[in-house]
C-alpha cells in the first residue's frame, strides 16, 4: 500500500546522503551540483539487486543530512522512487583536516605541516558556524593551542580540561567529531561543551565555572593514588580565571607537589572585556621586558 511506500522512501534518504559523498567526495564548489538518483522499489520491500548494491555507500557516511535537501517523487505506475539531491554547503577538500579522525592522526604530520592544519580548521569551524551559530572567536583565540596540546601530549591517556568549555571545537573537530560538528548545540547533536559522555577525550565538563584547575588537580590526585601517571593539563582562559573558584583551586595545588600544568589563555576578550585587578597583572606581565626577553630569545 501507500503507506509502506512511504516508508521505504525514508529509509531510503539516509543511504542518499552517502550516495552523494561517495561519487563526489570532499571536493570544492560541491554546491552547484544537482543529482538525481533513480531507485528501485518492489512491494515486498525484499533487498533489489540496484539498492544491494548501493548498501555500502549507505553505511560510510551518516551526517549529510545537514548538508543536503531532498526532494522525492513516488511512481506508482514504474515502481519507482526518485530522490533528487540538492547540496546546501560547500564541501571542502582540505588537504589535511579531512584525513585526521584522531590525535593519532595529527601526530603523522610534520611541524612544519601544522600551520596549514591550523589555517583548514579555522577555516573549517568559520563555515560550519556560518551555517550553526555558535562560539566563534573563542575557539577561534585556541586553535594553535589545541593542536600543540594534542601533537605534544598522548590524549586520552593524558587528560585536557577546557575551561570555559566554548574554546573547545577545535579540540572536538580532532578527537573524531568532525563530520558531527555540524550538529554541534542541536537536538541529539554535539554538546556545545566537552563532556566524558561524548567522548573519551573530554576529561570534565566545564562551562563557565572556572572549574578546571580544581577538577584537573582532582584528575591527577585520583590517579596518583591509583598509581598511574598520566600528564594532566588545565587549559583556563576567556574570562573563566576570573572566578573564585579558580583561585581555589591554585591554592589548592600549590599545597602539595603534583604532575598539574596550567595553561593560561589570556587573550584579552572574554563575553565582554575583562577588568579588574589579575587583568592588569597580565598585561603589566606580558609587556614586561624581562617576560619577553624569556620568551623570545
Amino acid at each position: 500500500d501507500d503507506t509502506g511506500l512511504v516508508e521505504f522512501a525514508f529509509k531510503l534518504l539516509n543511504g542518499a546522503f552517502d550516495i552523494l559523498a561517495f561519487f563526489y567526495g570532499y571536493y570544492d564548489h560541491c554546491i552547484h551540483l544537482l543529482s538525481n538518483y533513480t531507485i528501485p522499489w518492489v512491494k515486498n520491500h525484499e533487498t533489489t539487486k540496484g539498492t544491494a548494491k548501493l548498501q555500502h555507500f549507505f553505511e560510510t557516511t551518516k551526517y549529510f543530512r545537514h548538508f543536503f535537501a531532498f526532494f522525492v517523487i513516488f511512481s506508482k505506475k514504474t515502481c519507482t522512487i526518485q530522490i533528487f539531491v540538492v547540496p546546501l554547503r560547500e564541501i571542502m577538500d582540505y588537504r589535511y583536516l579531512n584525513i585526521i579522525n584522531s590525535p593519532k592522526d595529527l601526530k603523522n604530520l610534520s611541524v612544519e605541516e601544522l600551520p596549514t592544519l591550523c589555517d583548514e580548521l579555522r577555516d573549517f569551524i568559520i563555515r560550519e558556524l556560518s551555517h550553526n551559530p555558535g562560539h566563534l572567536a573563542s575557539s577561534l583565540g585556541t586553535i594553535e593551542l589545541t593542536v600543540a596540546l594534542h601533537y605534544v601530549f598522548d590524549t586520552p591517556y593524558d587528560k585536557l580540561v577546557w575551561d570555559v568549555g566554548h574554546q573547545a571545537y577545535a579540540h572536538k573537530i580532532l578527537t573524531g567529531r568532525r563530520d558531527r560538528f555540524c550538529t554541534n548545540r542541536q537536538f541529539k547533536g554535539l554538546a556545545p561543551f566537552p563532556t566524558p559522555a561524548e567522548s573519551e577525550y573530554d576529561a570534565f565538563i566545564a562551562g563557565h565555572a572556572s572549574n578546571s584547575i580544581s577538577a584537573a588537580l582532582g584528575i591527577e590526585v585520583a590517579h596518583e593514588i591509583l598509581g598511574d601517571t598520566p600528564n594532566v593539563v588545565a587549559i583556563i582562559g576567556d574570562g573563566a580565571m576570573t572566578g573564585g573558584l579558580a583561585f581555589e583551586g591554585l591554592n589548592n595545588t600549590s599545597m602539595d607537589k603534583n604532575n598539574l600544568l596550567i595553561v593560561l589563555n589570556d587573550n584579552n576578550m572574554a563575553i565582554d572585556p575583562i577588568h579588574g585587578g589579575f587583568t592588569q597583572y597580565l598585561v603589566n606581565l606580558t609587556t614586561s621586558s624581562c617576560y619577553n626577553r624569556v620568551r623570545w630569545n
